[in-house]
């Protein structure tokens, strides 16, 4: 009986603290998810593409935020503090069309050129994404074109799809662009909502 008694007492204890934890505004919140920010930082290049130099803000447009770097930079990448990846854009040139008489070819509208680059990506953490929607073109501080769809293009191309930890990939991505005007290549890659998170001058007028 007194062994009743005490399973009792224990359960009703039970019973108590469980509606204590349960009660309104008593119980401990879950942690919500961290906020991704993706912060571009200069990257250190090695070899024959030069170091980062990223353009003072006062040659860029009125409160364009982005930095600007130039053609062979390697910018490193960061989601909450923590290494994410690095990019770099090297090998710019301009062509006025691609394909030969025996080829079908690729002609530009009246008034620009393809502007083609060679991008590398690098991945300081696994499941760093790339593709060649990434990227958009500037002409004079104005959103003009993504990559363009060519047949007779350089390869590789760039493509898309994810790298795990430690792995590079490197493509090509080509655009139309007006034959003059200052023309930077802007990163709206990953976790950027349609922001620039960085930018690549390629051409200055």
């Amino acid at each position: 009986m007194r062994r009743r008694a005490l399973l009792l007492l224990a359960l009703v204890l039970m019973g108590c603290s469980q509606a204590v934890s349960s009660a309104p505004g008593s119980s401990t919140p879950s942690a919500s998810p961290a906020a991704v920010a993706v912060t571009p930082s200069p990257g250190t290049a090695s070899g024959p593409i030069g170091s980062a130099k990223p353009i003072p803000a006062a040659s860029r447009a009125p409160n364009y935020a982005p930095t600007v770097y130039v053609e062979g930079d390697v910018v490193a990448v960061t989601t909450n503090t923590q290494p994410w990846g690095s990019i770099s854009v090297t090998r710019a040139s301009e062509v006025d069309r691609y394909g030969g008489p025996t080829t079908k070819a690729d002609v530009p509208k009246k008034g620009y050129d393809y502007l083609q680059a060679f991008v590398t990506y690098t991945s300081a953490k696994d499941a760093m994404d790339y593709n060649e929607s990434d990227w958009m073109i500037l002409d004079n501080d104005i959103a003009v074109a993504g990559a363009a769809k060519v047949l007779n293009g350089p390869a590789p191309r760039l493509g898309s799809g994810i790298l795990p930890k430690g792995s590079t990939t490197t493509g090509w991505v080509v655009f139309q662009v007006p034959k003059t005007g200052k023309v930077v290549m802007s990163y709206q890659g990953a976790f950027s909502n349609g922001i620039s998170l960085f930018e690549v001058l390629l051409r200055a007028k």
